[in-house]
């Protein structure tokens, strides 16, 4: 093979549903532990942890192995904290099985001929690898987009989470920062990393507000394309990207500001056999439908009356400047997922309505990036916590009871924002 190359490796095995081949089972395992998630994780781990030595003996037969930098590294856990198998960890360990442990994930980096056998425990994510590789390979990267830092050459660590733990949560050297699922930062928790005692949560508002912002950078300089309107002086994008990408996270939906008449047309029962009595909205105007949608079976979506939802999508099609709002209730979001599955075209149309600050979340991970607000159902919510929730949320529209309307200070908060207020008709 030509030189220098690079080569990138996926190991597969040590991955859920950790299956392994009985031939390759080499641990004897607690009878407690057979045939279980915790059981197969051990084996599957034992079997990885092998074949990655036998990797490393051919790189070093091949004389591959003293001139090749070598980088092993894990891009996620292997047991959820909040799985039933994790009290088996937890028996295993010791001590409690938390996100400390479960996000505590190797990097590995073998430097050839240098001689050094050191652990570095400054905190950091997979956005940090580039730099890092980029310094000890000596290549400059001033002229490159990077949110990371150099974990060698930095002075503090911080890893910003939005996945397993809400946006907003981080990481740094010192404390696990925990976002409510409410939304809500009082509701939020945070302790001590090597202590695990409680954290006070005003300790932890600048670094929550430091996720928030390298997150809402990232999401913006990937949906927006600001790739090419940028130009780099030196220093890694997210402290150059400051100036080029908006701090505010909401939409500035234009189809929601232009047109904040919502239609219920949720008992026009003659819809589903003929959707184009819609034209008549339509021509008026009118460009947002709202509908409860119902599941029948794993394989049908059904508009009230127990009729097809086909007709209504096919209209849907055709008319791709019109939404459709979707109450979620009770955080359900299963009509979500079948729509995702059966007609995945129409979901950019799709439009859910969700009643609680706890289900923006789970309706966002469906990748709907569209999401109204009711705050009708949310009428003594406070506006302090509200404002902390949109500043790290993206809400397009809200709905707002008569009383709710007449609010200035949230009525301001919204317009600020750009956030449509909403009328159901």
């Amino acid at each position: 093979m030509e030189q220098p190359f690079y080569s990138f490796i996926i190991t597969l095995s040590s991955h859920v549903p950790y299956k392994i081949p009985e031939t390759h089972q080499k641990l004897e395992l607690l009878p407690e532990d057979k045939n279980t998630l915790f059981g197969d994780y051990l084996q599957a781990a034992c079997y990885t942890d092998e074949a990655i030595g036998e990797f490393l003996d051919d790189l070093n037969n091949l004389g591959l192995y003293d001139n090749s930098m070598i980088v092993l590294y894990g891009d996620h856990f292997g047991i959820d904290c909040r799985n039933d198998a994790a009290e088996r960890v937890k028996a295993f360990l010791g001590h409690d099985y938390t996100y400390n442990e479960m996000l505590n994930i190797p990097l590995i980096i073998h430097l050839p001929g240098s001689g050094i056998h050191e652990t570095v425990d400054t905190t950091g994510g997979q956005v940090d690898f580039m730099p890092t590789v980029l310094n000890l390979l000596g290549i400059p990267g001033d002229h490159l987009v990077m949110f990371g830092q150099d974990l060698l050459q930095a002075k503090s660590g911080f890893a910003a989470s939005q996945t397993y733990m809400l946006k907003g949560s981080f990481i740094d050297d010192n404390i696990v920062f925990e976002m409510a699922r409410t939304g809500v930062f009082e509701d939020s928790k945070a302790w001590d990393k090597k202590t695990g005692e409680p954290v006070s949560l005003d300790s932890c508002r600048e670094g929550y507000k430091r996720a928030v912002m390298e997150i809402t950078k990232c999401t913006n300089l990937l949906e927006k394309n600001l790739l090419k309107d940028m130009q780099l002086s030196g220093g890694t994008a997210s402290a150059d990207a400051k100036g080029h990408v908006p701090d505010l996270p909401q939409a500035d939906d234009e189809m929601l500001l232009h047109h904040e008449t919502v239609i219920d047309i949720t008992m026009l029962t003659d819809i589903a056999d003929d959707p184009d009595i819609l034209d008549s909205f339509f021509d008026k105007g009118f460009r947002l439908y709202l509908t409860e949608l119902e599941t029948e079976g794993p394989e049908s979506v059904t508009v009230p009356g127990g009729y097809s939802f086909d007709m209504l999508s096919a209209w849907l099609t055709s008319h791709p400047d019109s939404l459709l709002v979707l109450p979620v209730n009770d955080g359900d979001i299963s009509i979500l997922k079948l729509l995702n599955k059966l007609y995945p075209d129409i979901c950019p149309q799709i439009v859910p309505k969700i009643k609680n600050l706890s289900d923006y979340v789970t309706v966002e991970y469906q990748g709907f990036r569209r999401i109204i607000l009711d705050l009708s159902a949310l009428p003594g919510i406070d506006t302090d916590k509200l404002s902390v929730f949109l500043d790290r949320n993206t809400i397009s529209g809200a709905v707002l009871s008569e009383e709710q309307a007449e609010d200035m200070q949230l009525s301001g908060m919204l317009e600020l924002r750009k956030i449509a207020v909403l009328k159901v008709e």
